[in-house]
């Protein structure tokens, strides 16, 4: 009953921000943007990492965020607002995507297979913003993650310097021998 009575009127949210790496502007990025499943638009940033673009209302988009030697990250943006007559019908929300370098079995993660953030209208401020109780989460796991990351980091670390020292044992004998 309540869907009949919601009155949808058309409008946009229109997002944009920077990609930045390491506190950094990050340019020649490739976004694509999908509504559901349909691949909508395609485009590479400026040198500076800018992005602009406007979402319709009530739709579901994600916005997969990717260049070379990154992880690749997807966004999800629900347009969805509540019954619209007494609402704008332009919204804004500028936010930054920070990539991350990607590395060797990066793709093994879950989390990274996960939207990074979720971006939903907040009935509280009538207004866009982060989905704050998805994102909490995602960054518990994330923590965790860079834990885990860190540990594996220390762990080949050791092994690579245990083998130059298992190494350098069997020069040094075998130059023993022949002496």
């Amino acid at each position: 009953m309540a869907q009949k009575n919601k009155t949808i009127k058309p409008g946009y949210l229109q997002i944009f921000g920077n990609i930045k790496f390491e506190d950094k502007n990050c340019g020649n990025v490739k976004i694509i943007l999908f509504r559901d499943t349909n691949k909508l638009q395609e485009f590479v940033t400026n040198a500076a990492g800018k992005f602009d673009m406007k979402l319709d209302l009530n739709q579901i988009y994600y916005m997969n965020v990717s260049k070379d030697g990154m992880i690749t990250k997807v966004l999800n943006i629900s347009t969805m607002v509540p019954d619209s007559s007494q609402l704008p019908y332009e919204y804004e929300y500028k936010f930054n995507v920070v990539l991350l370098e990607n590395f060797s079995g990066s793709q093994n993660y879950e989390a990274f297979k996960k939207p990074a953030a979720k971006i939903i209208f907040n009935e509280k401020f009538n207004d866009f913003d982060a989905d704050e109780e998805y994102n909490k989460a995602m960054q518990s796991e994330m923590k965790l993650l860079q834990e885990t990351i860190k540990q594996r980091i220390e762990v080949d670390n050791r092994a690579r310097i245990d083998s130059i020292i298992a190494a350098k044992k069997l020069t040094d004998s075998l130059a023993a021998i022949k002496y």
